[in-house]
């Protein structure tokens, strides 16, 4: 009897110990580095979140500029974050982004190692959500663009 006690409790600190499941995702306080696009929600409709792997679509960023990478055309602009300091988490402020034509305002929401971006103003838009990546890439020469 006592080595079938010492059994099940053996499998069960092991069972215990296996199934744990491991804190992948590290918090990130900050939209600086890259970040890989990974799917969107919303819209009119009301979508569920929708994994997007067709796209490969990186958005970088620095103190005051950013660069975009989707499927290896390479974008590139600065930025100005208007953090909201009375907000509750996880929105943290709105982003504006000049240099591409797209929607230039986005409300950010940052959660543990999750960006995503809103576009401002607009009440039946798809959110975009992006992973932080330690993927790193070039920044755009603007030097050619000013001769």
């Amino acid at each position: 009897m006592r080595q079938l006690i010492y059994i099940v409790l053996f499998m069960a600190g092991t069972y215990t110990i296996a199934c744990a499941k491991p804190e992948t995702k590290t918090p990130v306080n900050t939209i600086r580095g890259s970040w890989k696009y990974v799917g969107y929600s919303g819209g009119f409709a009301g979508l569920p979140f929708t994994p997007q792997d067709s796209i490969v679509y990186f958005l970088q960023f620095d103190e005051t500029r950013y660069t975009s990478v989707k499927n290896n055309t390479q974008g590139c602009g600065t930025y100005a974050f208007i953090k909201d300091t009375t907000a509750k988490a996880p929105y943290i402020g709105l982003l504006q982004l000049s240099g591409e034509s797209y929607p230039d305002k986005f409300d950010a929401y940052l959660s543990n190692d999750t960006l995503t971006l809103y576009p401002h103003g607009f009440a039946d838009a798809f959110s975009y959500s992006f992973v932080y990546s330690l993927k790193q890439f070039d920044w755009c020469d603007t030097t050619a663009e000013n001769k």
